[in-house]
């Protein structure tokens, strides 16, 4: 438990860091978008200047977005929640985040429960959840291959040796949504699988992640009463599983 609490004191104390160094990076953006639309608009005939005025927008574009994967990571707050239907949900989000994906990725859902159950938490950010695991499978199979996906309830008692195990905690009792996501990629060794949480590690070359994907994953669950478990074989694929507190009704 002194180990758990060490770990969550560690990424407090780094989400914080990383949220006030991305909100003064933030503020130095605004001045760049505002200065090359300046300059767009003066030399709509020069060809050069508006080549290299569009690559300057691609390249903040993309400095911003990684500032808000940061901000993402950094954030603590749950005022944005609210009880919602767990099923419709998950399947709104799975319908935006997969069309995300090239045609080359086949998505399998399994036939969800009919039973219906409420949760605490947002849409946006179950399809933060979403996009990031499957943009990550995607990627573990060179964009190619089957994921499949899975939503299913589970009731966790506190005594059950049987009881799933999330990163850097523990499952109350209690009822829960389980979200699964299974590739068939590369699959991560044992080494890997202790730091993929890690905020700023990655495994894809320099310049293709910013090492945040998954923190994000683990902080959002986290804010929400759950956690994430992952299971991998190298040369055959990762199942990451999603443990969402849910009840009967939503109040």
């Amino acid at each position: 438990m002194k180990t758990l609490e060490r770990q969550r004191e560690k990424m407090e104390s780094l989400g914080q860091l990383a949220g006030g160094v991305a909100h003064e990076l933030n503020n130095m953006l605004q001045p760049i978008f505002f200065a090359v639309d300046a300059i767009q608009k003066r030399a709509k005939d020069d060809d050069v200047i508006q080549a290299s005025s569009k690559k300057i927008i691609s390249c903040t574009t993309k400095a911003a977005d990684i500032i808000e994967d940061i901000l993402a990571f950094a954030r603590e707050d749950s005022d944005h929640l609210c009880f919602i239907n767990m099923k419709e949900t998950f399947e709104h989000a799975l319908s935006f985040s997969k069309d995300l994906l090239p045609k080359t990725i086949q998505v399998s859902l399994s036939p969800c429960p009919k039973s219906d159950y409420w949760a605490w938490m947002n849409e946006t950010d179950m399809v933060r959840l979403l996009t990031n695991l499957l943009t990550n499978a995607a990627d573990s199979m060179e964009q190619k291959g089957k994921i499949d996906v899975k939503m299913d309830y589970i009731f966790v008692l506190k005594d059950d040796p049987n009881r799933p195990e999330i990163i850097n905690d523990v499952l109350k009792s209690g009822r829960y949504a389980c979200v699964s996501v299974a590739d068939e990629g590369r699959g991560f060794p044992r080494e890997e699988i202790e730091r993929i949480f890690d905020p700023f590690y990655t495994t894809k070359e320099i310049g293709e992640g910013t090492g945040l994907g998954l923190s994000i994953v683990h902080n959002i669950l986290k804010n929400w009463k759950g956690g994430v478990n992952v299971s991998s074989v190298e040369g055959k694929g990762t199942v990451f599983s999603l443990y969402i507190p849910v009840c009967r009704t939503e109040t």
